[in-house]
C-alpha cells in the first residue's frame, strides 16, 4: 500500500482512505489534510475541545499540586497516590490527543506534521490503559477497605501498583511499533489514530491486549462500583435513621433544664428554625463511586465503538465522533468530582478562585483553618470599594 496512492481500499479508524491520510516521512498536502467537516459542526466542535483543553490542564495539574504540597485532597494516601496517577494519565491524554485536535480544528486541516501526528497516534493508547486500570484499582481498594477495614496496602504495594499500570499500557504501543505500523490522520474527527488494524496478525494481537487491559478492567470496575454504589446507599439509609431514632429519643425523654444535652437539642432546633444545616462530611465512598460512575459513562461509547468495529471495520462517522470526544469528557470530570465530594479540595479551590477576584488586599495572616496556611485580609476603604 502506498501513501501515495489515496485510492486505495484499506480502512482506519472506520473511514476509507479515500477520506484519510497516510502521514509517512516529511508532510502532507493541503489538499488532503483538510477536514471533512462542516463549518456548522467545526464550531462547536472547536469550542468544546478547547473547553476541554483549558479545564482540563488547569483541573488536573491543581489536582496533583495541590495533593502534593498542601494534601488538598481528604483521602487515604493509596486512594491520593491513585488520583495523582489518573491526573498525570489525564494531562498525558490532553496534551498527545486534545489539544492536536482543537489545533487541527480551528486551523480547518493538520499542521503539526507527520512526527508528531505518529508520536500521536502511538502514544493514544497508554493515557486510556492507564485511565482503566487505575480506576480499576481504586474501587477494588476502596471495596477492600469496607469489607476488610483493617487490612490496608502499603504505600510500597500501591507504588507498584501504579508503576505497572504503566508497564501493561505499554503492550499495545510495542506491538504497533513491532508491526511498523504508520499514522492516519482521520478527517471526519481530527485526530492521528494507527493503521494497525489493516494487518490482520497485529489486530488480533492488539485487540487481545487492548482487551485485557480495558475492556476486561471496564467490566470489573462496573461490577465493583454497583457494589460499592450499593453499600453507600445503604449506609447512607442506615445512618439516616439512626440519626431519626436518636432524635426521637431525646424528643420523648424529659431533662432538666441547664444540662447540656438540652442545650445541644435547643441549638438543633433553632439552627433548624433558621434554616442552617450541618455541614456533611467527606465521604470517599461516594468520591469513588462518582468518580468510577463518571468513568463509565464516558467509556462506554468508546465500548460500543470497539465492539462495533471488531465486527465490521466500517464503523459509522457519527459513532466514532461521539466515542471519541466522550472520552475527552472524562478528563475534566475528575477534578469537577472532587471539589464537589472532598471538602479539603473544594476548599483550596474556593481559596484559589477568590485569590484571583480583584479586591484592596492589605496583608496576608498566618491562618489554621485555611489549607495554603494563609488567610487574606481584605480592607476596602470607600473610594476603593
Amino acid at each position: 500500500m502506498s501513501a501515495a496512492d489515496p485510492t486505495t481500499n484499506s480502512v482506519a479508524g472506520g473511514v476509507s482512505n479515500t477520506t484519510n491520510t497516510l502521514l509517512l516521512g516529511g508532510g502532507v498536502s493541503n489538499t488532503t489534510n483538510t477536514l471533512l467537516l462542516s463549518t456548522l459542526a467545526v464550531v462547536p466542535l472547536a469550542t468544546y475541545t478547547l473547553l476541554v483543553t483549558t479545564l482540563g490542564l488547569l483541573g488536573n495539574t491543581l489536582v496533583v499540586y495541590s495533593s502534593i504540597r498542601y494534601n488538598a485532597i481528604q483521602l487515604d494516601k493509596v486512594s491520593v497516590l491513585l488520583v495523582q496517577n489518573l491526573a498525570v494519565a489525564d494531562l498525558l491524554y490532553i496534551i498527545c490527543n486534545v489539544l492536536p485536535s482543537a489545533i487541527t480544528y480551528l486551523a480547518g486541516r493538520y499542521i503539526l506534521g507527520s512526527g508528531y501526528c505518529f508520536v500521536n497516534a502511538v502514544i493514544a493508547f497508554i493515557p486510556g490503559s492507564v485511565n482503566t486500570l487505575t480506576i480499576l484499582a481504586l474501587t477494588g481498594y476502596r471495596l477492600l477497605i469496607v469489607v476488610y477495614p483493617y487490612r490496608a496496602i502499603t504505600l510500597l504495594r500501591a507504588r507498584v501498583i501504579v508503576g505497572a499500570t504503566w508497564v501493561l499500557s505499554l503492550a499495545p504501543v510495542s506491538v504497533a511499533l513491532a508491526y511498523e505500523s504508520k499514522a492516519v490522520f482521520v478527517r471526519t474527527y481530527a485526530a492521528c489514530v494507527s493503521d494497525v488494524y489493516e494487518n490482520k496478525d497485529a489486530a488480533v494481537v492488539v485487540t487481545l491486549c487492548l482487551g485485557s487491559i480495558i475492556m476486561l478492567p471496564i467490566l470489573g470496575t462496573t461490577v465493583i462500583n454497583a457494589v460499592l454504589c450499593a453499600i453507600s446507599v445503604s449506609l447512607k439509609r442506615r445512618s439516616r435513621n439512626r440519626r431519626k431514632h436518636q432524635e426521637s429519643i431525646q424528643l420523648a425523654v424529659p431533662l432538666p433544664k441547664g444540662t447540656r444535652l438540652l442545650q445541644t437539642h435547643q441549638l438543633r432546633s433553632s439552627s433548624v428554625a433558621v434554616g442552617l444545616k450541618p455541614k456533611k462530611k467527606n465521604n470517599p465512598l461516594t468520591t469513588v463511586c462518582l468518580l468510577s460512575g463518571c468513568f463509565l459513562a464516558t467509556w462506554t461509547p468508546y465500548v460500543i465503538y470497539v465492539i462495533w468495529k471488531t465486527k465490521d471495520p466500517n464503523v459509522p462517522p457519527l459513532l466514532e465522533l461521539i466515542a471519541f470526544h466522550a472520552i475527552q469528557l472524562n478528563a475534566v470530570c475528575n477534578p469537577i468530582l472532587y471539589t464537589m465530594t472532598n471538602q479539603r479540595f473544594g476548599r483550596y479551590v474556593g481559596e484559589l478562585v477568590r485569590g484571583f477576584i480583584p479586591r484592596c488586599v492589605l496583608e496576608t495572616k498566618p491562618w489554621a483553618g485555611s489549607i495554603t496556611g494563609n488567610s487574606v485580609t481584605y480592607n476596602c476603604s470607600p473610594s476603593d470599594q
